[in-house]
């Protein structure tokens, strides 16, 4: 009788471990939340207004990448990588030297990629290929790199609404500058 009772206990305890761990884990969780919900707030007031706060978007940024590493499974963790990204990227054409340029769009390829690779069902993965291409084309001005990006994308979505326009742009208007962009339209309206 007294090895049933031990027994008995015995599984108790596990499971009231088991449940403390389960519990602490929320915790965490929900202490994570709470750090990054009110900076994701600000950011987002921020860039509504196109006001560029590295600081704050920078701290939205780590939280961000912190919280998808830690749990991956949740549902946010997408959401709040794929708002890094963004922020990465204006963070990027904001920039005032080189080397924060460089630094901020290869942050926003990496959370890009990371995104289509670990949540390929995101509803806005689509987004991640198309921004890729942009950092590439726009900030970075790695027009080869950037085709790579947007021909991937029109072969991934050929009915998607911008496919047409980007097939046009890859094709006409990728890597030219805007003097040379605003040549062509001037010759173009000549010939009408």
């Amino acid at each position: 009788m007294k090895k049933y009772f031990y027994l008995l206990l015995l599984i108790v305890l596990l499971g009231a471990c088991n449940s403390n761990k389960e519990s602490s884990t929320f915790g965490a969780k929900e202490k994570e939340r709470t750090k990054i919900v009110p900076v994701e707030h600000l950011v987002d007031s921020l860039y509504k207004n196109k006001v560029i706060d590295v600081f704050h978007m920078s701290e939205f940024v780590t939280l961000a990448k912190q919280f998808a590493e830690n749990y991956p499974e949740d549902e946010m963790a997408p959401h709040y990588l794929f708002k890094a990204g963004v922020l990465s990227m204006a963070m990027a054409e904001a920039a005032n030297n080189k080397t924060e340029i460089v630094r901020f769009a290869q942050d926003a390829i990496h959370v890009f990629n990371n995104i289509q690779k670990v949540y390929p069902d995101f509803e806005n993965v689509k987004l991640c290929m198309y921004n890729r291409g942009v950092v590439y084309d726009n900030i970075l001005h790695d027009y080869r790199s950037a085709e790579i990006e947007f021909r991937d994308y029109i072969h991934k979505y050929p009915n998607d609404a911008n496919t047409e326009w980007l097939i046009e742009y890859v094709d006409k208007h990728l890597g030219k500058t805007p003097d040379e962009l605003a040549s062509e339209i001037i010759v173009d309206s000549g010939k009408n």
